[in-house]
């Protein structure tokens, strides 16, 4: 019996059949699934959305009643349920109010933050300066200062300019300063920023009134145990150990300062001290203090210093000049001296007149900041006459 040929149109058929998809194979279940996975997504967006407004509205309301320390922990917060959602104008008010709650380690990691995003703007780096100034860091005054005269649309800013030159020419009054990091350290005790700038500032300035020695050399070697990555701890205990003939300890401390660290001012300027005051090394000591000095121009305790190593290098004539660099310098940072310029130069009430400020800075080797000022007054003059 000879076999019955298909039609074309049955081949066919039974090939769609065949190609035909299997519904078992995506039963109803795993699109209700995904239906639930998408409700689920939008609403944690939303649930996400609805928990910033109202966080943002407690900000509000602890700002309004100057609960500070609440707006601070509220921002905290925020950014951890949306860290997205934080702008540069949220860091500025997280700053302050941390500030506000006397919380100056807080406040610096949110406006070092707030540096890497939003830096040409002025109202950060008051922040800023202010802060450095209270803490008595010159180094971090002087580094601020260099990254806000490379921003054009910050360093023509009058307050800026200001904050930052009385910065690095004055200090404030250390009674009321000390009064005031002993406020910050009391109050912020996971950070120890304040409490080792007051320990600096008992090592470099000491007064009648501050703790017996012993003292704080055991209250920087307690917090040197506890934060042992902290660059400023670590010179405090140094400075600290150094001005109480503690040694060899000091060196101990400094060998284990840091590698990525190593370029900074104030460990070549405490690399200097253990080569000439410890090790006797005069001539690598040298290279130590010029280093700190290249980014720390007018700072004439380290020029001393130098004079001093350069003396006992035999390099007599080099000497006598740094010696007469240093006192031009400190002269010219004599505070009743440079409170008369100052007063000149930058009277209350009135524009600045910074022709002989431009003069001062030269002449301590601040040249970048003159020129700064020079700018800043050639903007005035075209500005005066554009009225």
């Amino acid at each position: 019996m000879s076999k019955r040929r298909q039609k074309p149109s049955e081949t066919v058929n039974k090939s769609r059949q065949v190609k035909a998809p299997d519904r078992n194979r995506y039963p109803i279940g795993f699109i209700g699934a995904g239906i639930l996975i998408v409700s689920v997504a939008i609403y944690f967006v939303s649930s996400r959305s609805n928990q910033e407004t109202k966080l943002r509205r407690l900000i509000d309301l602890y700002s309004k009643s100057s609960q500070f320390a609440s707006v601070e922990k509220t921002w905290k917060e925020l950014a951890f349920v949306k860290p997205d959602s934080i702008k540069p104008e949220d860091q500025l008010s997280w700053a302050t109010a941390a500030l506000r709650a006397d919380h100056p380690g807080a406040a610096l990691g949110v406006l070092e933050a707030w540096k890497k995003t939003n830096p040409d703007k002025p109202d950060g780096w008051l922040l800023i300066l202010d802060l450095a100034r209270i803490l008595g860091s010159s180094d971090m005054m002087m580094e601020n200062t260099n990254e806000i005269l490379k921003i054009n649309s910050v360093n023509r800013y009058t307050p800026v300019l200001l904050a930052s030159t009385l910065g690095l020419l004055t200090d404030l009054d250390q009674l009321e300063v000390r009064k005031r990091l002993n406020k910050w350290s009391a109050s912020e005790l996971e950070s120890p920023l304040a409490r080792a700038y007051l320990l600096l500032r008992y090592a470099e300035n000491p007064l009648p009134e501050d703790p017996p020695r012993d003292l704080r050399i055991e209250q920087a070697r307690v917090l040197a145990s506890r934060y042992p990555d902290s660059i400023a701890v670590f010179t405090a205990l140094i400075e600290t150990l150094f001005n109480g003939g503690y040694y060899q300890e000091a060196l101990e401390v400094l060998d284990k300062w840091p590698l990525e660290h190593r370029s900074g001012t104030a460990y070549h300027r405490l690399q200097g001290r253990r080569l000439q005051d410890v090790e006797g090394k005069h001539r690598d000591a040298v290279g130590e203090y010029q280093e700190a000095l290249k980014f720390m121009p007018h700072d004439w305790k380290t020029r001393y210093r130098l004079a001093r190593a350069l003396a006992a290098s035999g390099k007599t004539e080099e000497s006598r000049n740094e010696a007469r660099r240093m006192s031009e310098i400190r002269e010219s940072l004599d505070p009743i001296q440079l409170g008369e310029l100052l007063k000149s130069a930058l009277p209350k009430g009135r524009s600045p007149e910074p022709d002989r400020l431009v003069g001062l800075l030269k002449k301590i080797g601040l040249n970048p900041l003159a020129d700064a000022w020079i700018q800043w007054e050639s903007d005035q003059k075209i500005f005066n006459r554009r009225k």
